[in-house]
């Protein structure tokens, strides 16, 4: 945690805001945003696949210091899938987790449900409006964690950490995000690569069918591809 202080504090003081400043009350952020999902995720490795219901919130909204926004503020919960002992397999073991019951990351029909918590910091250091698309760059910083959903799996649940760029379209809510870091599924270090983008209006509401998922990218391979709608 201390080299992710680090790298925070770093992107926060050195990379400078666009032209003027990012005022608070710009017109080209809105105050709070909400996002959520749901649908259906396949998770996968080299070994193997699992389908899952998932689903997820976000909220972000501008970090303000002395009348200007500093970063944008991220907090998401998901109910995602995890690398585990199979939860209906519990009763038949003594001591979960155990060399007895080993955890196997290659074998995601033995993950089970959990919920991952991710705060970010993003701070837009690009705009480009092409026709009626926005497309903006940020720099950020993400950290989080997971907990057992119903009963525990794990002894520990994996936390992650990254910093990195994200680009989105602003108007579709299309974005992918690239970030170097840790995280516990992939072993150590690793890249991490995440996102999501809409294919098709589901209907005249705010709803769209939409693609998503991540990948971690070290000395293991995790991968979550769902399909579903998105808001």
């Amino acid at each position: 945690m201390r080299a992710f202080r680090l790298i925070l504090l770093a992107l926060l003081t050195l990379v400078p805001l666009p032209a003027g400043g990012q005022d608070a009350s710009s017109p080209t952020e809105p105050p709070v945003r909400f996002r959520a999902w749901t649908g259906r995720e396949v998770q996968f490795t080299s070994e193997s696949d699992h389908q899952q219901n998932v689903g997820g919130v976000e909220v972000d909204g501008p970090l303000v210091i002395g009348g200007r926004e500093l970063a944008r503020l991220v907090v998401a919960l998901e109910l995602r899938a995890i690398p585990g002992q199979a939860a209906q397999d519990l009763e038949h073991s003594e001591t979960p987790g155990s060399a007895a019951d080993p955890i196997d990351i290659g074998a995601p029909e033995t993950w089970g449900r959990d919920a991952e918590v991710h705060v970010a910091l993003a701070r837009r250091v690009g705009e480009l409006e092409a026709g009626d698309q926005r497309v903006t760059t940020s720099v950020m910083v993400r950290a989080g964690w997971a907990t057992a959903l119903g009963q525990q799996i794990l002894d520990h649940y994996p936390g992650d950490w990254g910093a990195g760029l994200r680009v989105a379209e602003e108007r579709s809510g299309a974005f992918a995000v690239l970030l170097g870091g840790r995280h516990a599924l992939a072993g150590g270090w690793c890249v991490q690569v995440f996102g999501a983008f809409p294919l098709v209006r589901a209907g005249a509401g705010p709803w769209a069918v939409a693609i998503g998922g991540d990948a971690y990218l070290g000395a293991r391979t995790v991968m979550r591809l769902n399909v579903g709608v998105r808001r």
